[in-house]
């Protein structure tokens, strides 16, 4: 019987699972440079080839005008961005992320994979979800279900075990790399999500950015006023150094 896949698809990283038998728990599978995690960024490369992940992040230095990132704050909005010479939508470059990610489980399995269960933010609406699954079926999947990150996340942590006889309510906080928000969810004979909220621009990209811009401020300061603000490739520098910085302190 074929594996049927699960992927959170994330503002920044994104990963691919699926239920271990023995081990009667989902595991999170390696992706093709072995990382449990894969970076939510595509982009050409010199050749023209399409690539996704750490290779997509890498070539954001050389070619930033051919990389996207973020995409997912987009999702289901007619927000294009041109790369290339050709104009694509939020689904498409979610698609080739999603399909790099079948591909990482098919090579981690060593058979096809067609099936999958996809997380999305509990606040998406009809049109971001729609957006969502139309993503997975671009990228070759039969997407069985979109499920919310919180009721994701309850299952998981076997909430719902935890509950079974009663009804108890939970409290689940999500920081991601895009938002920062809390559901509260019901559990009892199935997980329901009665009520979501937070900020979906208050996320590790947006940490980020501060720590950024703080160290564009203390630059100024102790360099007689030298502004590099404008500069770009500072700016992503810095960036990718408070991101740094930022695992280092949670690690």
């Amino acid at each position: 019987m074929a594996k049927i896949i699960g992927i959170d698809l994330g503002t920044t990283y994104s990963a691919v699972s699926v239920w271990d038998d023995k081990k009667k728990e989902a595991v999170i599978l390696d992706n093709l440079r072995g990382n449990r995690t894969t970076p939510s960024v595509v982009s050409f490369n010199k050749a023209g080839e399409l690539i996704v992940g750490e290779d997509a992040k890498q070539n954001l230095w050389a070619a930033p005008e051919d990389t996207v990132s973020q995409i997912k704050r987009e999702m289901g909005t007619d927000f294009h961005v041109t790369m290339r010479g050709k104009e694509y939508n939020p689904q498409t470059i979610s698609a080739f992320i999603l399909r790099y990610l079948k591909q990482c489980a098919e090579a981690k399995l060593g058979e096809p994979v067609y099936d999958a269960v996809i997380t999305c933010p509990a606040y998406f609406t009809e049109v971001q979800r729609s957006a969502t699954r139309d993503a997975g079926i671009m990228a070759g999947l039969n997407v069985h279900q979109l499920i919310n990150e919180p009721t994701s996340a309850a299952i998981a942590f076997g909430l719902e075990k935890r509950a079974e006889g009663e009804k108890k309510i939970y409290a689940v906080y999500d920081l991601g790399g895009g938002t920062f928000d809390v559901s509260i969810i019901e559990i009892g004979d199935e997980i329901t999500v009665l009520g979501t909220g937070g900020d979906p621009r208050l996320g590790g990209l947006d940490m980020d950015e501060a720590v950024m811009k703080w160290a564009l401020r203390q630059i100024k300061q102790q360099n007689n006023g030298l502004d590099l603000s404008a500069d770009e490739s500072v700016r992503r520098r810095l960036k990718v150094e408070a991101e740094q910085i930022k695992k280092t302190l949670v690690g």
